[in-house]
């Protein structure tokens, strides 16, 4: 209905995913989606009223730079990261 793709072991795994995507699903306005939508806050035990929300790509970024800080590359981590040794002879 919305056009968006939702990762359902994620959904079940993640409490704020779960609530975000229902979120998105009760503003569609859509009958269907909003059936659902109830169904699913159910049977997770969810409520999503008056809570405020962090997108995918929020927890995604939040996640990142936890990583980021404690976490270092190596010298040859970047050497292998990087994609000219990969190629032999030259493009063409």
């Amino acid at each position: 209905m919305s056009g968006r793709v939702v990762d359902v072991v994620y959904l079940s795994e993640n409490a704020d995913y779960a609530k975000y995507v229902i979120t998105l699903a009760l503003e569609t306005k859509d009958e269907d989606l909003i059936k659902h939508a109830e169904s699913l806050k159910k049977i997770l035990g969810l409520e999503t009223e008056k809570q405020e929300f962090k997108s995918p790509v929020q927890m995604l970024e939040e996640s990142a730079e936890k990583l980021q800080a404690s976490y270092e590359a190596t010298e040859e981590e970047v050497y292998k990261a990087q994609v000219s040794h990969h190629y032999i002879g030259s493009l063409r």
